[in-house]
């Protein structure tokens, strides 16, 4: 988390369950104090004590949760008010593909074009790196593409990202089959999505 702050979230959110557990502890601890002393009370005083506890227990647990919603959705709100609507940028990509054309890509655009068949492109990846282990000579990516029935090939930033980590006989063979097995038919440059290439499969 302190190397790579844009894994943070990812990492915090493992921890998160955990504090919550132990904040609903603390908060049981604390009350359970109260009540010990609130039972040495006359019963008057007691009703009393106990609904300033509890009165005071949930004014402090909402208004955290209020403040913290507000927070969040007015940072959404500023955030959408600046990036680039996911759907009409899927939009101007699928209206460059085939109707019923199987793609494989990055898996964060799935959803926007849900109306064809969506092949994640790290399952090809997984299935190279599954044959290569078990086989003398790495398989062809081209052959695990093709074996896809996918028509149409989408490389974005993130799919870049996870390419350069992937094995460097997978990377070469990718980077072949690019050159000689398809073809260039769309290009964008987004300014929230960077540059998304969309490859006919030849």
């Amino acid at each position: 988390a302190a190397i790579d702050s844009t894994k943070a979230p990812l990492y915090a959110i493992v921890l998160w369950p955990t504090w919550c557990i132990g904040f609903a502890g603390a908060v049981v601890a604390f009350l359970r104090r109260i009540q010990q002393r609130v039972f040495k009370l006359q019963a008057p005083a007691r009703r009393i004590a106990a609904t300033i506890a509890v009165s005071s227990s949930v004014f402090v647990a909402g208004t955290i949760t209020l403040a913290a919603g507000i927070d969040a959705y007015l940072e959404d709100r500023e955030r959408a008010a600046i990036v680039s609507n996911y759907v009409a940028v899927a939009q101007r990509v699928d209206a460059q593909i085939p109707e019923d054309a199987v793609i494989i890509g990055h898996e964060r655009w799935w959803w926007g074009l849900r109306e064809h068949e969506y092949i994640a492109l790290n399952t090809v990846q997984l299935d190279w790196e599954r044959s290569a282990h078990s086989k003398d000579d790495a398989p062809s990516f081209g052959s695990l593409v093709h074996a896809t029935g996918a028509a149409v090939l989408l490389i974005d930033d993130n799919a870049r990202s996870e390419i350069a980590r992937y094995p460097l006989a997978l990377r070469d063979q990718i980077e072949s089959f690019l050159v000689s097995e398809t073809t260039l038919i769309y290009s964008i440059i987004d300014p929230s999505y960077g540059r998304l290439d969309t490859y006919e499969i030849r």
